[in-house]
């Protein structure tokens, strides 16, 4: 793939870096990636709810006109700065 970035400096003396990477690039690879190593990929689902407890996480979440709960061992926040809150 294209592998177009740049170092940009976190730090103001200097010493921390990061690589930037277009996130419109980024992501696809990543839910690609993750859906092949088994992962459950919902696409198209607004998020509802969210609960967390000790030993218990669930999700709830809109699909079409169905509401659907699951209870994932992992959960990725990957909304970014244009979530709603």
């Amino acid at each position: 793939g294209d592998r177009d970035g740049h170092a940009e400096s976190f730090s103001p003396d200097g010493s921390a870096w990061g690589y930037q990477v277009e996130r419109a690039q980024l992501d696809p690879l990543l839910l690609d990636a993750a859906a092949a190593a088994g992962a459950q990929v919902v696409r198209g689902a607004r998020v509802r709810q969210v609960r967390t407890a000790p030993g218990d996480v669930s999700v709830t979440y809109i699909l079409g006109r169905d509401e659907r709960t699951c209870r994932p061992r992992f959960v990725l926040d990957c909304s970014g700065s244009l979530s709603r809150r």
